[in-house]
């Protein structure tokens, strides 16, 4: 975005260090302002008096360049390429300390496939990888809970009568819920 008289104000309030890469400078990215104001109004602790506004920061910017979302360019790319722009992007969003989580992430590599219905061989791996660590945690879960009832009995067998009926209804009990706190704690 271009630097607006509003966004020289806010970049006067900041260290000579940063007012001085921007001196000169005709335009800004929004990635680097927005995180610029995060970083201001965290410092100063949301003081009122000296926190800035984002909203109030942008308010006569305008749009210099935008990111190219052609989709010959897209149709192009191999599979290879669109996965190194991918982690490329990733890489950049976690420069700037953006939140990872959603649409955020998204380059316009990966927009345009989730726009056709189409996953990337990462996606599909990180699934099937959540999937066989699921089951494998249910199986170690279903096993250890039937191993801690057989063991407790056996041991506690020598000092209490095997046929008591108490000590089946602990052990089943102890051992269901040991299974369901492993169970929810994958989870």
């Amino acid at each position: 975005v271009s630097i607006s008289d509003e966004v020289r104000y806010f970049l006067n309030s900041q260290p000579a260090a940063l007012r001085k890469v921007y001196r000169h400078r005709d335009s800004i990215d929004l990635d680097d302002l927005c995180k610029m104001v995060e970083d201001h109004n965290e410092r100063v602790n949301h003081d009122k008096r000296i926190s800035f506004v984002l909203a109030d920061v942008m308010k006569n910017c305008k749009v210099v360049a935008r990111l190219n979302n052609d989709e010959e360019m897209l149709s192009k790319l191999t599979p290879l390429e669109r996965m190194r722009a991918e982690a490329a992007e990733r890489k950049y969003q976690r420069s700037i300390g953006a939140d990872l989580k959603g649409a955020s992430r998204l380059n316009f590599v990966a927009a345009a496939h989730r726009r056709e219905g189409v996953s990337t061989v990462a996606e599909e791996v990180k699934g099937v990888s959540e999937n066989i660590s699921t089951a494998l945690h249910f199986i170690m879960a279903f096993l250890g809970s039937f191993a801690f009832g057989y063991y407790f009995i056996k041991i506690f067998r020598e000092y209490m009568d095997p046929t008591y009926v108490r000590i089946r209804a602990t052990r089943d009990g102890l051992s269901s819920t040991l299974d369901a706190h492993i169970v929810s704690f994958h989870q």
